[in-house]
């Protein structure tokens, strides 16, 4: 029970290397692994792809958004 007592927020925050394992972990894996969004009237996106209203977007996981992004790194977290 003494190592309980010592969980707090500012031990927790210590715990750099936990963090960023999370962090990556649900990059990775999301908890509402999708996000629709209803369109409600036909627009154009910024890459020119046409929508049309009663429609469905998605949002992405980040995959494209970092160097490898398909690989788990979680030292891409690290503030430097």
């Amino acid at each position: 029970m003494q190592f309980v007592k010592l969980l707090n927020k500012d031990s927790l925050e210590k715990l750099y290397h936990l963090q960023a394992a999370i962090t990556e972990t649900l990059r990775l894996y999301p908890a509402v692994p999708q996000h629709p969004k209803g369109i409600l009237e036909d627009d154009i996106l910024l890459d020119e792809t046409e929508v049309k209203a009663g429609g469905m977007v998605t949002l992405h996981s980040l995959l494209n958004g970092y160097p490898d992004a398909a690989s788990f790194k979680h030292e891409r977290w690290f503030k430097r």
